[in-house]
């Protein structure tokens, strides 16, 4: 049982529960002091939290449809390469989400073809880690990502 807080006005009249993690049901006391007379009400309460929103959209539960892997590349595109086909081998259809800020004079398009999930981002030259992380971070339609830096390689070990 949890008291009231204090009161001091009907219109800043307000339920403050004592517990850091209120519980489903609480009962209210409300004592009010008039002259040398005491009134006491006491009333149950029912304490609902709002949902969180879903913020992802998914339409199976396989791996590839809760798990997005992210990267940022700036002038290693030989690496960015063995990493994407690291990732298909090990994990074919899974989304991968590229930031790129190399030089315009050195980007390269990637091949939907040859890798049809990359999601590839051009930033402007040399923006910097920080922001490719947020830029990929904000593409995310996932439960969950998985970074890596663009020279890692996923193994095909059992």
């Amino acid at each position: 049982m949890y008291l009231l807080g204090f009161l001091t006005s009907p219109d800043q009249d307000q339920y403050k529960s004592a517990a850091r993690y209120p519980a489903i049901k609480d009962i209210v006391k409300i004592t009010v002091i008039e002259g040398s007379t005491n009134y006491q009400i006491s009333f149950p309460v029912t304490i609902k939290r709002l949902a969180l929103p879903l913020m992802t959209y998914r339409t199976g539960d396989s791996i590839n449809d809760r798990v997005t892997i992210l990267t940022k590349t700036l002038l290693r595109y030989p690496c960015l390469y063995r990493f994407l086909d690291s990732v298909q081998a090990k994990y074919p259809g899974m989304t991968i989400i590229v930031a790129d800020d190399n030089p315009d004079d050195t980007f390269e398009v990637i091949s939907k073809e040859k890798y049809p999930a990359v999601k590839q981002y051009k930033m402007p030259t040399e923006e910097g880690w920080f922001a490719g992380r947020a830029l990929a971070i904000s593409q995310v339609r996932t439960d969950y990502f998985v970074w890596c830096d663009d020279d890692f390689r996923f193994l095909r070990r059992k």
